[in-house]
């Protein structure tokens, strides 16, 4: 069995993380985009909002892990 060094271990950690932050993210936005059924109060709209927005985060943080990862 071969050992890996840390540069490695991390940049596969990064890619992989990058990935699901990505993917997660862009899943979160995309069904706020494609949830077309009215909410019935405001609280759920701030909710839907808050998903809408930590999905963003999501979205940003993988690409940016990705995009360090590969640069």
């Amino acid at each position: 069995m071969t050992e890996i060094s840390g540069a490695d271990e991390r940049t596969v950690r990064a890619t992989i993380l990058g990935s699901v932050g990505v993917l997660w993210g862009g899943a979160i936005i995309a069904s706020g985009i494609l949830d077309r059924t009215e909410s019935p109060d405001a609280a759920h709209v701030i909710g839907d909002l808050m998903a809408m927005a930590f999905g963003a985060l999501l979205l940003a943080a993988g690409a940016r892990a990705l995009v360090r990862r590969y640069r």
